[in-house]
């Protein structure tokens, strides 16, 4: 832990000259379409499409619909402001929801037991230092990573995997394949 002192302040002062940078080229590029676009949207339409969705839940409960049959099973559940029979939605607006939809309880459950593991495992090595990182090749105290950078690493996997995962309760981003990879390097 006294490594991280330091490293708190260089990450503060790091983020900082980012914000100013993205602030300066903001203001010299222009942000009029970015605040016209935040201004004029309608989300209301993905709202009611997650308020819509959840019904499925209760519909399919244990196993859930099946990986990829969210868009043939959703138009049953589709209200008409959504226009059904005119506008198809293959997929949920919220990765999270879908997958708990596509999956059940049951598969919901393994997800976040495996990303509980894995999150543990990592976090555990990388940035306490006590749990044993099978990539140093050995156990216990041979297999925790000495590198200099490790905490920084594992602040900033953990930080991009956190955003991935709010990202992905918002819009479908998962379903980009560079942030699936992104997501799986991370």
């Amino acid at each position: 832990f006294h490594l991280l002192k330091p490293l708190a302040a260089y990450i503060l002062v790091v983020l900082g000259a980012l914000l100013i940078a993205v602030l300066g080229y903001g203001t010299w590029i222009g942000l009029e379409p970015l605040l016209s676009r935040v201004r004029q949207a309608d989300y209301t339409g993905r709202w009611v499409q997650g308020l819509s969705t959840l019904p499925m839940l209760r519909a399919f409960p244990l196993l859930g619909v099946g990986f990829g049959a969210y868009g043939d099973i959703y138009p049953r559940y589709q209200p008409l402001a959504l226009a059904p029979g005119k506008v198809a939605y293959a997929h949920a607006h919220d990765d999270l929801l879908q997958l708990a939809v596509e999956l059940g309880a049951v598969g919901a459950v393994l997800i976040v037991w495996m990303g509980w593991r894995v999150g543990r495992d990592l976090l555990g090595a990388h940035l306490l230092g006590r749990a044993a990182c099978p990539v140093g090749g050995g156990e216990h105290e041979g297999a925790q990573r000495r590198d200099p950078f490790s905490v920084g690493l594992g602040v900033g996997a953990s930080g991009s995997v956190l955003v991935l995962l709010v990202h992905s309760a918002f819009d479908f981003a998962a379903r980009i394949p560079a942030n699936g990879i992104l997501a799986a390097a991370c």
